[in-house]
């Protein structure tokens, strides 16, 4: 895709790590964002439903959302630019 080609023009394998985190991390922000204003309205029935985590835990959700943008950037990394390009 669009990696492969951003490393055939000359991106290193961390610019194009950092575009992807970018590129996942913005709507994952946003959502963040939407959700934690949910979870502090709601916090007294998630409480019940959840165990050894707080509903309030922010490194939770930074973790989750690491985690969701992870295995796409690795992928990126690996993208053939001859590849891209024959397409």
């Amino acid at each position: 895709g669009s990696s492969a080609i951003r490393v055939a023009l000359g991106a290193s394998r961390a610019r194009i790590a950092a575009w992807v985190l970018r590129c996942g991390l913005t709507p994952v922000a946003a959502g963040l964002a939407l959700g934690l204003a949910a979870v502090w309205i709601f916090a007294r029935a998630l409480a019940a439903q959840l165990f050894a985590v707080s509903p309030h835990d922010p490194w939770t959700y930074a973790l989750a959302a690491l985690a969701a943008c992870a295995a796409p950037a690795r992928r990126a990394m690996r993208a053939d630019p001859r590849e891209a390009l024959r397409r």
